[in-house]
C-alpha cells in the first residue's frame, strides 16, 4: 500500500515539473526570440498617432473592367507601298461532254459497217493481167509427170488464189486429162511472179500426152499480209542430183508467223526448170526470232549455169494453232 502511494506522489511531482519547465520555455522564447530575428532592434517604432496604412488589393481584371484606350497612331515617316488589288477569277469549270442521246428502239437493224472498197474485176479482166512467162514438162525418178511454169501479175491489183488449169491432148487432138493447181505464193502482187507445178501421177495418163494448154485465173486479194519476214542469209549446193538451198529467215514483225519458203529454179535462159517449197525448220517463228530452212529441188540443168529465186510467204496463224502458240503449249 505504501508503495502505491509513493508511486502516485512521484507521478504528481513529475507532472508539476513538466508544466513548470514548459512554461519557462515559452517565456524564454518570447523574450529572447525577437532579439535573435532582429538583433539590431531595427524594427520601426509604430506610434499610436500615425494613421493606419491603406490596404492595397490586387485583382485580375474581368470583362466588366473597361480596357484602356490605345494611344492614337501617329503618321508613319515612310509610307507603306500600296498592294495591287487582285480580283479573283471565277473558278474554272471542266466542260462536261453531253452524252449522246440513247438510240430510239427500232425494228430495222442498223446498217453494217462499210468495208474498204476493193476494185471490182471480172474473171476476164483478172485473167488478162495474169501472164504465163515460161513453162515446160519433165518426168521425175518416180515416173511422175510435172508441168512447171511461172505466172506474172502485169496489172495494178493484187491477185490471190491464182489457179492454173492444164488441158492435155493426145496426138489426135482429143482431151485426155485436165489438172488444176495453185501458184505458190498464193498472192501475186503487181509486177510479181509465182511458180506452179502440175503433177500427173499415173503413167497411163501422161504417156499419151502430145500437147497441152494452160488457163490462169484468180480473185482480187481481200487481205494483204504485212511483209515482216526478211531473208537473213542463204547459200546453195548440188548433191546427188539435187539442188539444196538453205538459209535463215527472221521475223521482224509483232506477230508469230508460219513461214513458207518457195524456191524457183531457172536455166541459163531464165526458163523455169523446177520449183519446190518447204516450211521453216521451227515452223512458227516468234517475233524477233530467226529460223533456218532447207529446200531441196531436183536439178536438171548445167550445174555451172543456173539461177534460183527465193520467195517468203507468211501464212496466217489462227484458230487452235494461234491459241496453242500464245498459251505456250507447243
Amino acid at each position: 500500500m505504501r508503495n502505491f502511494r509513493s508511486l502516485i506522489i512521484g507521478g504528481l511531482i513529475g507532472a508539476a515539473l513538466f508544466l513548470v519547465f514548459n512554461c519557462a520555455g515559452y517565456v524564454l522564447v518570447a523574450l529572447v526570440g525577437s532579439r535573435i530575428v532582429n538583433p539590431d532592434d531595427q524594427r520601426p517604432d509604430v506610434s499610436a498617432a500615425d494613421p493606419p496604412a491603406d490596404v492595397v488589393a490586387f485583382s485580375t481584371p474581368t470583362a466588366t473592367l473597361s480596357a484602356p484606350e490605345p494611344p492614337a497612331a501617329g503618321p508613319l515617316e515612310t509610307p507603306l507601298p500600296l498592294l495591287p488589288t487582285v480580283t479573283a477569277d471565277p473558278p474554272l469549270e471542266t466542260p462536261v461532254q453531253a452524252e449522246p442521246p440513247a438510240p430510239i428502239p427500232s425494228d430495222t437493224p442498223p446498217p453494217p459497217t462499210p468495208k474498204p472498197t476493193l476494185p471490182t474485176l471480172s474473171k476476164s479482166e483478172i485473167a488478162s493481167q495474169l501472164e504465163i512467162m515460161s513453162h515446160q514438162s519433165y518426168v521425175d525418178d518416180l515416173n511422175w509427170h510435172h508441168l512447171v511454169g511461172e505466172v506474172q501479175n502485169t496489172g495494178n491489183t493484187p491477185i490471190e488464189y491464182v489457179q492454173v488449169l492444164a488441158k492435155y491432148y493426145n496426138a489426135a487432138g482429143e482431151i485426155i486429162s485436165t489438172k488444176l493447181t495453185f501458184t505458190a505464193p498464193d498472192t501475186i502482187f503487181p509486177g510479181g511472179k509465182a511458180p506452179f507445178d502440175i503433177v500427173t501421177l499415173r503413167k497411163s495418163q501422161w504417156q499419151a500426152i502430145d500437147t497441152y494448154t494452160l488457163e490462169v485465173t484468180g480473185d482480187v486479194a481481200t487481205s494483204l499480209l504485212n511483209e515482216n519476214l526478211v531473208l537473213a542469209n542463204q547459200n546453195s549446193w548440188i548433191e546427188d542430183g539435187f539442188l539444196y538451198v538453205q538459209g535463215e529467215v527472221e521475223n521482224i514483225g509483232d506477230l508469230p508467223a508460219l513461214v513458207k519458203l518457195i524456191v524457183t529454179l531457172y536455166d541459163a535462159n531464165g526458163t523455169v526448170i523446177n520449183t519446190n517449197w518447204s516450211y521453216a525448220d521451227s515452223g512458227i517463228i516468234k517475233p524477233g526470232d530467226i529460223s533456218s530452212f532447207v529446200v531441196r529441188i531436183t536439178h536438171q540443168t548445167d550445174p555451172n549455169n543456173y539461177s534460183y529465186r527465193i520467195q517468203i510467204e507468211d501464212e496466217v496463224v489462227e484458230g487452235d494453232l494461234e491459241d496453242d502458240f500464245f498459251s505456250g503449249t507447243k
